[in-house]
């Protein structure tokens, strides 16, 4: 079964962790691993380590009001194009589970 995690930031931060955690500890003979990330960053190397596969989606803009209404006006312009390009790559690599 190849799952595809969902990730808004490749940082070293506590979900980054939690999520490197998990697929650490995935059973290799049932699962495959994959990453969607918006960007290159510190933990692109310790997924691949783990033989998991790491793709890029710069639409992935994270969904935060901190950042003021000019940020949001250009989550919700970006947002059909990122489902649309989503859509496209669990067809392509076939993905079982999203999470």
């Amino acid at each position: 079964m190849k799952i595809l995690y969902l990730q808004s930031t490749s940082e070293l931060g506590g979900s980054d962790i939690a999520l490197l955690r998990l697929i650490e500890n995935l059973d290799r003979r049932r699962f495959t691993a994959c990453v969607l990330l918006p960007a290159d960053g510190p933990l692109v190397a310790a997924f691949r380590r783990l033989g998991c596969e790491v793709a890029f989606m710069p639409e992935m803009l994270p969904l935060t009001s901190r950042r003021g209404p000019r940020y949001l006006a250009r989550y919700l312009f970006n947002y059909p194009g990122a489902v649309w390009r989503l859509a496209r790559l669990i067809r392509r690599r076939e993905v079982d589970l999203v999470h």
